[in-house]
């Protein structure tokens, strides 16, 4: 296998440089003694988060060999803590509380540059001054309906990729990708996406749905 899902972490050595990462990972295969075998990764390979609704969640970094991280790193990808901007943030605004990444290292796939990242400003957490039951409760449900609205939101911008002439480059997908990542942390922000948000790009663009997404019920093309 060419590719993994991996927890990102970062270089605590501080010896990564900006479009690198490092990657050791379990072989399939054990030792005759049943231990794990280990495969360090060099040369280019894609990074991205599922789902990826933006063509620059898309990195293409390169896989360094490194003897520190080589000692105590496995079955994780390391980010440089170098340069402007982490490679984590460029992936769809996310951070390194526990995310995982898809990475591949086969030629198979390839791109040929890097696109752009979305800036991904998230919302600032909702301070409360005194939390009350009612507030506890508001939260939990409103966190189950969080799981809804990414759903939906990831369902949209499949048919406007699907129907729009410059697919998942036009400006209504890169509104739904930045609407995608406000909604993925708002059980931690409190600002939970609403509806009445949405509908405008359902309303446009999904009155039929594509086969492929087998939506029963519905008009499809």
């Amino acid at each position: 296998m060419d590719g993994r899902n991996l927890f990102g972490v970062a270089d605590e050595t501080d010896e990564l440089q900006y479009g690198q990462c490092f990657i050791q990972y379990s072989t399939l295969t054990p030792t005759k003694k049943g231990q794990g075998r280990f495969q360090v990764v060099t040369g280019t390979v894609i990074v991205t988060k599922n789902p990826c609704l933006w063509p620059g969640a898309f990195r293409r970094l390169t896989a360094v060999r490194n003897e520190k991280l080589e000692a105590c790193m496995r079955d994780v990808i390391v980010f440089p803590t170098k340069g402007e901007r982490p490679h984590s943030n460029e992936i769809a605004g996310s951070d390194l509380d526990g995310d995982q990444y898809w990475v591949y290292w086969d030629d198979s796939l390839r791109i040929e540059k890097n696109v752009e990242p979305l800036s991904y400003i998230g919302a600032k957490k909702l301070e409360i001054p005194s939390i009350t039951s009612e507030n506890i409760i508001e939260n939990i449900v409103n966190s189950f309906g969080a799981s809804i609205i990414l759903g939906m939101i990831e369902n949209t911008h499949t048919v406007v990729a699907d129907k729009h002439s410059e697919h998942s480059f036009s400006e209504p997908c890169k509104k739904l990708a930045e609407l995608f990542s406000l909604a993925v942390d708002s059980p931690k922000t409190g600002h939970f996406i609403e509806m009445e948000k949405l509908r405008p790009f359902q309303k446009e663009y999904c009155k039929d749905w594509p086969k492929y997404m087998r939506k029963s019920g519905e008009r499809t093309y």
